[in-house]
């Protein structure tokens, strides 16, 4: 899955506006879930990008967050990663 939104903070770190709910997705990953009769544990990676003032392509940004998606895969099973400006492709 891949997110973006505005408002930029710190390399690799989410704003405080975005670490609170995005604490929520993080935490509902941790759930197992009823699947039928079995209980299954729901895996994700998930990419950030947040766009900087001024910053306002949805097409860049998705690519952005794309990118980041990508680099949680290489990871882990469930996480996600935060865009970083130096790790453009």
């Amino acid at each position: 899955m891949s997110l973006f939104g505005q408002g930029l903070s710190g390399r690799g770190a989410l704003p405080d506006g975005v670490a609170v709910p995005w604490s929520l997705y993080m935490t509902a990953m941790e759930v197992p879930v009823a699947l039928g009769d079995a209980m299954v544990q729901p895996q994700a990676s998930f990419g950030v990008a947040l766009a900087g003032p001024g910053e306002a392509d949805p097409d860049e940004l998705m690519r952005r967050a794309d990118l980041a998606m990508y680099r949680a895969k290489q990871v882990g099973v469930t996480g996600f990663a935060v865009h970083e400006p130096a790790a453009v492709a």
